[in-house]
């Protein structure tokens, strides 16, 4: 895209007192989400597992713990996936877009998914056309190289879109939304709110700098987690 850009934000965990697992929008998630809902973008990985309660946490074991990087590359593609229980479990065809491209999913003469070539829309709008014939859940997705190089991580999700119907998204900066919580995983579609809100954290991606560190820290007195930018 002709405005790709990248940023890292690093994340470090100090002290924490309790198990957490902590995810990543690109977009909030609200009661009120019109169009598309926000897809679980991201979580930390590499920490240990515990088992407690019966639900499996993300635990982070304080200042042990290297820097976690979230890394976002502004570059976008269109998705038809598969779901299980509000989880997205299959990718099963993909284009990728850029501002000012409209794009096609139909079948062909074989029953497979696939994609339009891009044809000239809107310049500060991506947008796909359901031309399969079928009801059909689509993404948008962000990826780190062209496909086929890297898996789709979706965004937005829009559900059982209707046939000869399209679906899109405006140009916009891309704001980052953490949470706490041990009962949602990565690509899970959000459709409310992620309560209880254990976090308030919001940053516009293009405002920071290639590379920043942030640290995820615990205060028991409030039960709430901060992560605040690292000197």
């Amino acid at each position: 895209m002709s405005d790709t850009f990248t940023r890292t934000p690093m994340i470090t965990a100090v002290g924490l007192s309790l198990p957490a697992r902590l995810l990543f929008t690109l977009q909030e998630a609200r009661e009120d989400n019109f169009g598309s809902h926000p897809v679980v973008w991201h979580f930390i990985p590499g920490s240990k597992f515990v088992l407690k309660a019966a639900m499996i946490y993300l635990q982070y074991c304080g200042i042990d713990n290297p820097p976690r990087p979230i890394i976002y590359v502004n570059r976008f593609a269109f998705s038809r996936v598969e779901l299980e229980n509000d989880v997205i479990v299959k990718t099963q065809s993909s284009q990728e877009v850029m501002y000012g491209w409209e794009v096609a999913i139909e079948k062909n003469d074989k029953g497979e998914y696939v994609f339009t070539a891009p044809a000239q829309g809107d310049s500060d709008v991506v947008r796909v056309r359901n031309k399969s014939g079928t009801l059909e859940h689509l993404t948008l997705s962000t990826l780190s190289n062209p496909i086929p190089e890297s898996e789709p991580s979706p965004i937005f999700y829009w559900d059982m879109v209707g046939t000869d119907s399209s679906v899109g998204l405006r140009r916009f900066s891309p704001t980052l939304y953490a949470y706490v919580s041990p009962l949602h995983q990565e690509n899970e579609v959000l459709k409310g709110k992620i309560e209880p809100q254990l976090i308030n954290w919001k940053q516009d991606l293009k405002a920071l700098p290639l590379v920043s560190s942030w640290t995820l820290t615990f205060n028991p007195t409030e039960q709430k987690f901060t992560l605040v930018r690292a000197a």
